[in-house]
Order: structure tokens, then C-alpha cells, then sequence
């Protein structure tokens, strides 16, 4: 049993919290009014779709954090409740927004109360994510500095966007999305779809990069997520640590892990499938019983939809490379789900073999 000054502790601290969810879900329900007024929100087209699913994401965070609101008024409720059958206080519910007595038939019917508004909102939740998911496909990207995170964003979205590794500097999180611009894709997305960059975790670097990223992955609304391994560095400290808390915050039905830079093996000492499975076996420790765990070449991937003549010499000589790999070596299709599809577009092949056609296809056609 918690003493009067732990229960009187966590009845300061949820009130503080309760204090602050409340300030946001202000903030954004005045959002909600500004979207709801905006000019374009009776325009047809393009603009009013992506506004329609702003206004879809920002109703979903309000019933989301109000549910949250509730559940800490019913926590509140339970540690004053606590306090008062100690009797170590007097008339510690008169501040409570919810205003608890000490009487037992009051306070269940108040706490009943409280549990059937939970319930509800969780039904709101899910049908506003409903309506979201019909016009919205939100992916976060995460994983290790180096890993590719911003390379496999720049192959979706067939432009260099995103910041490599070498060039983000600071821990910000970056927002792309298929509106106005088309993302240049092998399959076109029937939706509007937002990928979300998160910075690299890598706690000796970077500490104040993985609070970010966590804060992302507990606050953002998303339909996927994609974890990215760097082929050349599986199984090391930081990984394991983003993986533990990836596993303890993100649900499972929601992550697509990607094993990056394959391309880089030795064609002749080296085994995809033995990597993939090694893979397989240390997500195993962390939850994931039949995890969607598929390679790519991220940077090839990127130069099959970017010119040739925008090449640098670098990239010429690693595409002429790859090619001759995925060509002659390598076809990372046989690990992702058959496709039928007749290839028609010369490098079509080669977006086949080297994983980014097979990717797209789970990503916009699911």
C-alpha cells in the first residue's frame, strides 16, 4: 500500500499533466477551426484532399489526447479515492476537476462515468482513423545514423529531399509529402502520402537525437513504419536499444523492417538470405514472431529514378556496378511478395531486383 506522500506525489503529477493535455487539445481544436474555415476547404481537388486529411489527423490527435485526459481523470479519481480510505487527509477531492467524494456510490458512478467516456472516445478514435486512412498514407521512416534512412525516403519519393547522414546537423523531424508534387514511384499511391524522417539514433553521437525520434514515434499519427538495418552493421548496441523501445511503443502489425545496403556483400562469401534470417532471429528476442523483414538497395534504388546525366562520377561508377549485380548476381524480388506485373519501362527490371518495385507495391497497394 503507497503512503499519503506518494499518493499525494501522484495526485500533484497527474494534475500537472492533466494541465497540459488540456492546453494542447486547445491549441489544436483551434486548429481544427482555422482548417474548418479555410478557403480551400470547400475547393474540390487535390487541395482539398490533403485538407480534408489535415482536418481527419488533427480530430483524431484531439480524441486521442481527450481519451488520455480522461484516463488520467480516472487515475486521479482512483489515487484520491486511495488517499481518502486512508483517511489521511481531509477533503482531498475539492480540487478535482472531477470533484470526488468520499462517499463510495458517488465516487463508482463518477468512475463508471469516466470508463464509459473513455470507451468512447476510443470508438471516435477508430472511426476518425477510419476516414483518415481512406484519403492519408502516413510512414515513418527510422533506425541508425548511416543506415540509409534518408537515401530509401529520397528512392520513394525519386528526388534527393531528404538530408544524407553526413548533412543533418541538427535533431529535426522532416515532413515530405506527394502534394502538389507527385512523388516520381513505379506505382502510383491512390492516396496522399506523408513520410515522416526521423533523425538517426545513435546514443554516443547523438543522444538528443533518440529522445526525438522516441517522441515521434509515441505522438505522431502513422499508418506504417519502416525500420532500416544497415547490412554492414547488423546486430550493435544502438540498434538493439532503438529496437527495444520500438518494440515496447510501436504496434508490431505497423513496422516493415528493411535490411539496407546489401548491394555492398561479396557476391561470393556472403548470404542475403543467412543475413536475413540472423535478422529474423534477433527480432525474435524483441516480440516479433513473423516480422515483414525484406532487403534493398536503397541507393541504387534512388539513381534508377534520377537522370543520368545528373550523375556525379561517384554515382555513375556505383550504378554501373550495380547494374551489373542485379543484372548478373542478385534479385531481391524472390523475398518480397510474387508480383505479376508486366514490365514495360527500361529500368523497371532493374527497380524489381533491387527491392524499391516490391516495397512500393506493399507500401501503395495495400
Amino acid at each position: 500500500m503507497r503512503t499519503k506522500d506518494e499518493l499525494q506525489r501522484e495526485i500533484g503529477e497527474i494534475r500537472a499533466e492533466l494541465l497540459l493535455k488540456n492546453r494542447y487539445v486547445k491549441v489544436r481544436q483551434a486548429d481544427l477551426y482555422d482548417i474548418r474555415h479555410s478557403p480551400i476547404f470547400k475547393q474540390e481537388g487535390a487541395n482539398r484532399q490533403k485538407i480534408k486529411s489535415q482536418q481527419h489527423e488533427c480530430e483524431t490527435e484531439i480524441a486521442f489526447h481527450q481519451k488520455l485526459i480522461d484516463e488520467l481523470e480516472l487515475k486521479l479519481a482512483k489515487a484520491i479515492i486511495e488517499l481518502a480510505d486512508e483517511k489521511t487527509t481531509n477533503n482531498v477531492g475539492e480540487n478535482s476537476s472531477e470533484n470526488f467524494s468520499e462517499k463510495p456510490n458517488q465516487n463508482g458512478e463518477k468512475i463508471a462515468r469516466l470508463t464509459a467516456r473513455i470507451q468512447a472516445q476510443e470508438e471516435t478514435i477508430a472511426k476518425l482513423t477510419q476516414l483518415r486512412q481512406a484519403t492519408e498514407l502516413r510512414i515513418i521512416i527510422t533506425g541508425t545514423m548511416s543506415a540509409g534512412k534518408s537515401t530509401l525516403i529520397n528512392a520513394l519519393i525519386g528526388e534527393k529531399q531528404a538530408e544524407s547522414a553526413a548533412e543533418a546537423l541538427t535533431a529535426e523531424i522532416g515532413y515530405f509529402t506527394n502534394n502538389p508534387k507527385p512523388f516520381k514511384t513505379w506505382i502510383t499511391p491512390t492516396k496522399l502520402v506523408t513520410i515522416i524522417d526521423t533523425p538517426g539514433v545513435n546514443a554516443a553521437l547523438n543522444p538528443e537525437h533518440a529522445a526525438v525520434t522516441h517522441n515521434a514515434l509515441s505522438t505522431e499519427i502513422y499508418d506504417k513504419v519502416i525500420y532500416i538495418f544497415n547490412a554492414d552493421k547488423l546486430g550493435t548496441e544502438d540498434d538493439m536499444a532503438h529496437l527495444e523501445y520500438v518494440a515496447e511503443n510501436v504496434p508490431k502489425d505497423k513496422l516493415i523492417f528493411m535490411l539496407n545496403k546489401v548491394d555492398n556483400f561479396d557476391v561470393d562469401n556472403d548470404s542475403i538470405t543467412e543475413s536475413l534470417q540472423k535478422l529474423r532471429q534477433d527480432l525474435l528476442k524483441f516480440g516479433y514472431t513473423e516480422p515483414q523483414v525484406f532487403p534493398i538497395s536503397a541507393k541504387f534504388s534512388l539513381l534508377l529514378k534520377l537522370p543520368q546525366e545528373t550523375f556525379s562520377k561517384m554515382e555513375q561508377r556505383y550504378f554501373t556496378r550495380c547494374s551489373a549485380l542485379f543484372d548478373d548476381d542478385y534479385d531481391l524480388s524472390e523475398f518480397y511478395p510474387a508480383d505479376s506485373r508486366i514490365l514495360s519501362e527500361p529500368n523497371e527490371n532493374f527497380a524489381r531486383k533491387c527491392g524499391i518495385l516490391g516495397l512500393e507495391k506493399i507500401l501503395f497497394e495495400s
